[in-house]
């Protein structure tokens, strides 16, 4: 089982997810591209986002081996709304992997918390935008999602009234 945090940056996926992790038990699998765009900085090309997007997906299915329940902190539907605002288009390969593989439940993080200033941010004034082409992407494939709004003690409180949503009762 794989769910999935997803959203606009600075929306809360990494503290949802793990908070999520610690409480139920799915393995993490934390935002590939964070980690190869502290090497590399904001000096990225759209090749460099496909390697992330690939490294993603890699990440999600070697940990999956060994643990059956997990948690993404993204995943490949972040990297191809990256490359459609970014360089106008979706790649048609990363597409069809991340339609071969879809999270079993996508928990959107809408926006309504303040943006954190970090080095790796670039969208602190259109998250409202992004999120809606979050929305727009997983209803046009049709995966099933729920929205995740409010302060952090109402998102944990959510999802924890909510254990059928992650396919999993405490």
């Amino acid at each position: 089982m794989k769910i999935v945090f997803t959203g606009p940056e600075s929306s809360g996926k990494t503290t949802l997810a793990e908070i999520l992790c610690q409480k139920y038990p799915f393995t993490l699998v934390r935002e590939f591209s964070r980690e190869y765009m502290k090497k590399t900085g904001l000096n990225y090309d759209r090749q460099h986002v496909y390697e992330m997007g690939l490294l993603q997906l890699w990440e999600e299915k070697t940990t999956m081996k060994g643990h059956p329940l997990i948690c993404c902190d993204t995943d490949l539907q972040n990297i191809l709304l990256w490359q459609k605002v970014r360089y106008g288009s979706y790649d048609e390969h990363l597409l069809k992997m991340w339609l071969t593989s879809p999270g079993d439940h996508y928990f959107v993080c809408r926006p309504d918390i303040p943006w954190q200033p970090d080095s790796l941010r670039e969208n602190p004034l259109d998250r409202g935008e992004l999120f809606d082409r979050h929305l727009e992407l997983l209803n046009t494939y049709k995966m099933p999602y729920t929205v995740i709004e409010g302060n952090l003690e109402q998102r944990i409180a959510f999802v924890e009234s909510n254990p059928s949503l992650i396919h999993y009762r405490i």
